[in-house]
């Protein structure tokens, strides 16, 4: 007697093979890279019923991880396996005949792609339409936050800073400034490795950070206050040797820096030498090093061997506007004639402050990619004709 035929839902049998294969291999723990795994091993076995044969394509480097996955969704595929954690972010989808997986490294937002599919003609269309999104060098903007985490340091990818100085909220000498280390970070010889901002809150010295960071090629890395003073701290060198592989230059910024950067007493000597280690000398120079510190106190006694010609690149000292130009960045921004203000100076803080009363609105600006929580498992709508 002949079994009776099993009907079976074509669109659920992608999930059953993947639990199949992952059965009695986890011990109770699945992991991105055996999902990953299955997904491949389900669209092989396909292939060969088919007696087709299985063709692949890798290739990795920078862009925007959202529209490339835009892009890959355009082909028809759905995402199967969504992980996301502290040090990577993987999307696997599938279609019919079809195998795409997206990874990104959280440390230092390299993104990997991984296609494979039956036909070299489909192969060849998928890797037209999706390369041009991935470039090898990384956007600019890029920062990434130096931390401890729960097994050593670590690199945060915190997004970009696509801000360009407004050259117009600033005195001509501040300017002049930013345009010399501007080109100083372009330079494999620059004059110096540290650059110091002076200057109260308010005047600006964020933002001409934020303009570096979005008109560099540099890789901007912020060190959070529990490093600042261990950057002799064993693991600091290797974690910057991986930045290093991006072959661009790697800006430290350290805000508030006023216990590293005054002269040395008993309570900040080791702070001080480690800041003059990694702003000159061998190592500075082969991990290509820079260092942008700011200081809001007005009279810091600033550590001879900081500012001493070879290691200092530039001193900029930011100071309220006078009347005049604070009415000229106003005017812009508002179109309105006259500042109502009383005083002689004004921070370029309190000027937009006054503007926003008035009636200006600062654009919208396009958010930066979160960090997000620790997940991993199958997309809700995970249903694949196959």
């Amino acid at each position: 007697m002949s079994k009776p035929i099993r009907k079976t839902n074509r669109k659920e049998a992608p999930i059953r093979r993947l639990r199949r294969e992952l059965s009695g291999r986890t011990a109770g723990r699945i992991y991105a890279s055996d999902l990953e795994a299955a997904v491949y091993n389900v669209l092989r076995s396909f292939l060969l019923r088919a007696r087709k044969p299985l063709r692949q394509a890798s290739f990795s480097g920078f862009g925007r991880f959202e529209e490339i996955e835009r892009k890959v969704r355009g082909f028809g595929l759905r995402l199967m396996i969504r992980s996301e954690s502290e040090e990577e972010t993987r999307h696997v989808f599938l279609a019919r005949g079809i195998a795409a997986s997206l990874v990104r490294d959280e440390g230092d937002g390299e993104i990997t792609v991984r296609l494979a599919t039956a036909g070299p003609a489909l192969l060849a269309k998928l890797r037209n339409a999706i390369a041009p999104l991935v470039t090898r060098r990384p956007p600019r903007g890029e920062v990434v936050l130096l931390a401890q985490g729960p097994t050593g340091l670590l690199t945060r990818s915190l997004g970009r800073l696509e801000a360009p100085l407004e050259r117009e909220n600033y005195a001509p000498e501040v300017v002049s400034a930013y345009e010399h280390v501007l080109a100083e970070l372009r330079s494999d010889a620059p004059c110096g490795r540290f650059v110091l901002l002076e200057g109260p809150p308010g005047t600006g010295k964020s933002w001409f950070v934020r303009g570096l960071a979005s008109e560099s090629e540099a890789l901007f890395v912020f060190v959070s206050a529990e490093l600042m003073g261990r950057m002799s701290a064993p693991a600091v060198v290797p974690t910057l040797l991986r930045e290093r592989e991006r072959r661009v230059p790697i800006v430290l910024i350290l805000e508030d820096a006023d216990l590293v950067i005054v002269k040395r007493a008993v309570d900040n000597m080791s702070m001080v030498s480690d800041l003059c280690s990694l702003s000159d000398g061998l190592l500075a120079e082969l991990i290509d090093v820079r260092i942008v510190a700011t200081t809001n106190a007005r009279r810091v006694e600033i550590d001879d061997a900081i500012v001493r010609p070879g290691r200092l690149c530039t001193h900029v000292v930011f100071a309220p506007l006078a009347l005049e130009p604070a009415e000229r960045v106003y005017r812009r921004l508002t179109g309105q004639e006259r500042l109502r203000a009383a005083g002689g100076s004004l921070t370029i803080a309190e000027v937009y402050r006054l503007a926003r009363r008035d009636g200006w609105r600062p654009p919208p600006r396009r958010p930066s990619r979160a960090l997000r929580s620790g997940r991993i498992g199958f997309d809700p709508d995970d249903s694949v004709d196959f």
